[in-house]
């Protein structure tokens, strides 16, 4: 039995952007910041969801993205400084959004400052990933394969979309059939979810039938997204079965204009009689106590 936490888009809280980085996407993102987004970031949700977190009997936590805003120097730095405090590098798994590659950025300044957090022990390599092109990464954590995949790259002024990529879908194809033959429970952590936004086409994963086609042959048991801000349960039909999507909205998240309050689930993998088993605690924010409190609960059986 693992027990793992999964959270997304924190999106901490953005600092002063210098007048020399302001000629380019980021004014967009840094005046959506002050008008609309400081509005739901910036109350002080995420002490509070760490403190819950704190009292959970967890093994590992997994982070879906977007922990940065618009990709400034300082944020990066910033959201390194909050992983370490949260936890050490074995105990957390991340992989970036499209907020943490906002602008193109230097790999050592940027998401070089994670990569403790995205080690890979793929084929027994125990190398953190290294550069924009070396996702994806497999993590092992008991008896649970963490399969980190990233979406994000920089896009257009207004464009919030996704690409895996033939390259990457390459290398995924290779780890999967590298998995194939172990008793092992696989999640693939992705940013942008791998299914139609309906009027958000702008903010959607752009390969999204490449990327099922390259998971098709393979026995993946678990796929979690963040990026909507919404909850979010669906599933992909395959070759060997159906596959769970599971999204969480912000953990950050004030309730205010009628958005969703911060959310977390606790994933508790079981394996009975060769099949698996995730028993999924929703665990949700509530404005009036200040507290996250148990939502709901409910099982998955994975084919």
């Amino acid at each position: 039995m693992t027990k793992i936490a999964h959270f997304s888009d924190l999106h901490l809280k953005l600092p002063s952007l210098p007048f020399s980085k302001a000629l380019s996407k980021r004014l967009l993102g840094f005046l959506s910041w002050h008008w609309r987004r400081r509005q739901i970031h910036d109350h002080g949700v995420l002490p509070v969801f760490l403190q819950d977190l704190s009292t959970q009997p967890i093994d590992h936590m997994i982070i879906t993205g977007d922990l940065i805003n618009i990709s400034l120097e300082e944020e990066y730095i910033n959201a390194h400084r909050w992983l370490e405090n949260t936890g050490s590098p074995d105990k957390i798994s991340i992989i970036p959004g499209n907020h943490d590659c906002y602008v193109p950025v230097l790999w050592e300044k940027s998401l070089g400052l994670w990569s403790r957090y995205m080690t890979n022990d793929y084929d027994q390599n125990q190398m953190a990933v290294k550069s924009f092109d070396d996702f994806p990464y497999l993590r092992i954590k008991n008896n649970i394969a963490i399969i980190g995949v990233s979406s994000a790259r920089p896009m257009p002024l207004s464009s919030a979309a996704g690409i895996i990529g033939t390259n990457q879908l390459t290398k995924l194809a290779h780890l999967l059939d590298y998995l194939k033959a172990k008793n092992l429970f696989k999640i693939i952590l992705i940013h942008h979810p791998p299914f139609t936004l309906k009027g958000h086409e702008r903010k959607q994963l752009q390969d999204i039938s490449a990327f099922i086609e390259t998971i098709n042959p393979y026995g993946v048991h678990m796929i979690v997204h963040g990026h909507t801000h919404r909850s979010g349960l669906t599933k992909i039909n395959t070759d060997q079965g159906y596959i769970p999507v599971v999204g969480v909205p912000s953990i950050s998240s004030y309730p205010v204009k009628n958005k969703p309050h911060a959310r977390y689930h606790i994933y508790t993998i079981i394996q009975k009689s060769q099949k698996w088993f995730v028993d999924v605690e929703v665990r949700g924010y509530n404005k009036v106590t200040n507290l996250f409190n148990q939502e709901g609960r409910f099982t998955l059986a994975i084919p």
